[in-house]
C-alpha cells in the first residue's frame, strides 16, 4: 500500500474533485521558506509565539485556516508577507485580502492577533492587485502533494514567467486539505 496515491484513486473512479477542498471563514498564510515538517507550524522556520497561536486558535475552532507559503526567493527575503483573506457574513463569495510586508517573521503573531482584534496594524496595508495562486508542495505531510504539486509548481511559475504575468503570484503552500 506505499504507493497508493489517493489522487489517482479519485480519477479512476471518476470521483469530482471540485470544490471538494475545505472552506474557511479566514486563511491566514505566512511565507515561511521550507523545508516543513508534517505538521507545517512545528518547522523550524516558525517562531515559538506563532506556534502557540496556531494551536490557541485551532483549540477554539474557529473557521480559521493557517498556512505555509513560499516563492522560490523566500529564504533570502529581508521580510515575511502575511496575507489574510477573510469572507465577511452574509451573501458575499469573496474573500478580503489584506496583505503586509514585515521585517521579520517573529512579528507575524502579533500583527494576527491585531487584525483579529480588530486593532489597526503598525505596518501599511499593501494595496497592489495580485492574484495569488498557492499549490500545494507538501510531501512530507502527504506524497501526493510531492508527486503532483511540485512538478505543477514549477510548470506553472514556467508559465507565469512566459506570459509575463506580473500581477500572479505563485507561492507553493502547506497542506491545504480535502483535494485530491
Amino acid at each position: 500500500m506505499k504507493n497508493f496515491f489517493c489522487s489517482d484513486y479519485s480519477q479512476q473512479i471518476g470521483e469530482e474533485i471540485i470544490g471538494s477542498a475545505t472552506n474557511y471563514q479566514t486563511y491566514i498564510l505566512v511565507e515561511c521558506p521550507p523545508p516543513w515538517i508534517s505538521e507545517a507550524f512545528g518547522s523550524k522556520w516558525v517562531p515559538s509565539n506563532l506556534q502557540l497561536l496556531h494551536r490557541e486558535l485551532q483549540s477554539k475552532k474557529l473557521p480559521i485556516r493557517f498556512l505555509l507559503i513560499a516563492k522560490e526567493d523566500s529564504h533570502k527575503n529581508q521580510e515575511t508577507t502575511l496575507l489574510i483573506y477573510h469572507k465577511p457574513q452574509g451573501l458575499t463569495k469573496s474573500y478580503i485580502k489584506r496583505e503586509f510586508r514585515l521585517p521579520d517573521i517573529d512579528l507575524v503573531e502579533g500583527e494576527v492577533r491585531k487584525w483579529l482584534a480588530g486593532e489597526n496594524s503598525d505596518y501599511k496595508i499593501q494595496n497592489k492587485f495580485t492574484r495569488d495562486i498557492l499549490i500545494c508542495t507538501h510531501g512530507s505531510h502527504d506524497q501526493c502533494c510531492a508527486r503532483y504539486g511540485n512538478p505543477f509548481y514549477f510548470h506553472a511559475q514556467k508559465t507565469i514567467v512566459e506570459l509575463q504575468l506580473e500581477e500572479v503570484r505563485i507561492w507553493r503552500s502547506s497542506h491545504i486539505g480535502g483535494h485530491r
